[in-house]
């Protein structure tokens, strides 16, 4: 209540197409002669004027990077490479697509392997699916996964996570556990 179509119809006859394509079933065979054509219209003219607006900030950004003094831009650049020998945890070293510096992809877990045993240690993956990215350098920040992915980084990445033997046992069997 209180939404406007524009605010979200588009994006669910997207959402709505790929769940049919899945099935094998066109907008068409699904909303009818009518319908289909134009939730076709509507999600080509959303995806256009989104692409639009991250290529324009992007652009923006990158024109004021380069009004920069060269020994400015080469200065904050090596800054940021020194910077990227830490890095906060789901989070993943990006290059900018305005300044080509790094740029810091920050992340939510998607799924976590098993423990596995490495090095001496006990170790997860986590599968991280980028939430947004900053850039320190030229100040662009992509807010969501779809500027992301226009932007054209790859929105997956994979952090290793130390974990104990105790944190990865099922409480369930907690009495044979703790006899050990």
């Amino acid at each position: 209540d209180g939404l406007l179509e524009s605010q979200w119809l588009a994006r669910y006859y997207e959402v709505t197409e790929v769940l049919l394509n899945h099935l094998g079933v066109s907008l068409d065979d699904f909303y009818g002669a009518a319908e289909g054509p134009s939730a076709r219209r509507m999600i080509a003219a959303h995806k256009s004027n989104t692409m639009k607006a991250v290529k324009d900030k992007i652009a923006v950004f990158q024109r004021e990077f380069l009004k920069l003094p060269e020994e400015v831009r080469q200065k904050a650049q090596s800054d940021q490479e020194a910077r990227t020998m830490f890095s906060p945890v789901y989070t993943s070293w990006v290059e900018c697509p305005a300044c080509r510096s790094k740029a810091l992809l920050e992340g939510e877990v998607e799924s976590t392997t098993e423990p596995i045993y490495e090095d001496g240690g006990l170790y997860t993956l986590d599968r991280c699916i980028g939430k947004k990215l900053k850039c320190q350098v030229c100040g662009l920040v992509l807010g969501d996964l779809a500027e992301i992915q226009i932007a054209g980084i790859e929105p997956h990445f994979d952090e290793r996570v130390e974990v104990e033997y105790h944190d990865s046992r099922s409480w369930e069997n907690w009495e044979e556990y703790n006899n050990m």
